[in-house]
């Protein structure tokens, strides 16, 4: 009790090791969490754990050492497992990457026991080319952040369901084409952040991808102005699109597609114009989704070209608009509301709008009134409309 001066203590266990005993599905979900060379330390607690690490389906490796590549490739070559996933990262540890160890790596790894491969290096933007060997017909879903000038001249990876692909300098158009042409199967595409500035065009066909996002840096989206960004993919049925539009997207065949996230900026602010004329073209290209999400920045674009909003698709399966009018200005909410309104005489057959906005809005309940009466008066009756 407190104030009493003594101490109670609590058997517990009779200091029993009630962990060991746990089952070894525990065990190796335990040890997965842990960075690969603390899960292989634990094989000297006992003899029961002497070889558990070696049944592990995942394996972390985010300790930077100049031994690392090599501490990789004995693990995969003693681990009993087949659908390993492994996800190697030095990035921002201040250690300079040794390349050619890694380019060895590359050519001896034993990736055919690897489902799931996660690369996060920062090779100081210097040139550097995938060998040819790099390749795993069991590989399934592969993450590669390398800040480098990446040359892929082909890989062997037909089986591929999710790529992604961060902070990459493409070397030239063929070191994205070709790889995506490799990948026959692919479900998942995200390129976040890339460097465009070797690149002329960005082609995306693919019949069986299903879910696209691409992230435009802004300081890299001048190197975009007057290239085209082609998507040809039939069973599309998510597409995210986030940064500055310097270029013309050319959407084909759509005809699966389901949600959309749009956030654009202009590039130039001296050329709304310019990037207006390229969002609506985007939009034309959506047509037929059904959950559209767009922010404020990109309804700002829109509001430079009132002129030609006339040439906005009609959605003729839109049943879900999510806006964020979330601005510290008041006023920048209220201004868009007559620029929606367009876009909701557009889209006949919306069942619900969810407006993301500011405090200042959330908390003004005559002023949501207000906008919910402008938006009904489009003919949306029996549209909900909510505030978040």
């Amino acid at each position: 009790m407190a104030g009493t001066g003594t101490i109670k203590i609590y058997n517990v266990g009779d200091g029993k090791d009630f962990i060991s005993n746990l089952p070894d599905e525990i065990l190796h979900h335990i040890l997965s969490l842990l960075p690969a060379k603390d899960a292989v330390g634990t094989s000297i607690l006992a003899r029961r754990w002497k070889s558990l690490w070696i049944d592990l389906s995942a394996f972390n490796f985010d300790r930077p050492t100049n031994q690392l590549f090599h501490l990789v490739h004995r693990l995969l070559k003693r681990s009993s497992r087949t659908a390993i996933r492994l996800r190697i990262a030095m990035d921002g540890s201040g250690v300079t990457v040794d390349r050619a160890k890694f380019q060895c790596f590359l050519y001896a790894a034993e990736l055919d026991k690897v489902q799931e491969l996660n690369i996060s290096l920062d090779l100081k933007s210097n040139p550097f080319i995938l060998p040819i060997t790099f390749s795993s017909a069991s590989l399934n879903s592969l993450c590669l952040e390398l800040k480098c000038v990446l040359y892929i001249p082909s890989w062997g990876f037909s089986g591929l369901k999710t790529l992604m692909i961060s902070l990459v300098t493409f070397a030239n158009d063929n070191s994205l084409r070709r790889p995506l042409s490799e990948c026959i199967f692919l479900r998942k595409l995200v390129l976040h952040g890339c460097d465009w500035k070797n690149i002329e065009e960005i082609s995306v066909v693919m019949p069986t991808l299903r879910e696209l996002s691409i992230t435009f840096s802004r300081f890299h989206a001048h190197y975009l102005v007057n290239s085209k960004v082609k998507i040809d993919a039939e069973n599309l049925l998510s597409f995210s699109c986030r940064g500055c539009l310097t270029f013309e997207f050319v959407l084909v065949n759509l005809t699966s597609i389901v949600n959309a996230y749009i956030d654009f900026k202009s590039g130039f602010p001296s050329n709304y114009l310019y990037t207006a004329a390229h969002e609506i073209k985007l939009l034309s290209g959506l047509h037929r989704v059904e959950s559209l999400s767009l922010t404020i920045d990109t309804l700002e674009c829109l509001s430079y070209t009132k002129d030609t909003l006339h040439l906005l698709p009609c959605f003729c399966n839109l049943t879900l608009l999510n806006v964020n009018l979330s601005t510290p200005y008041f006023g920048e909410e209220i201004a868009k509301i007559e620029l929606l309104k367009i876009l909701l005489e557009k889209a006949s057959v919306l069942e619900k709008i969810e407006i993301f906005c500011s405090e200042s809005l959330l908390a003004d309940l005559e002023m949501q009134k207000y906008i919910r009466n402008q938006l009904e008066a489009v003919g949306l009756k029996n549209c909900v409309i909510t505030f978040r």
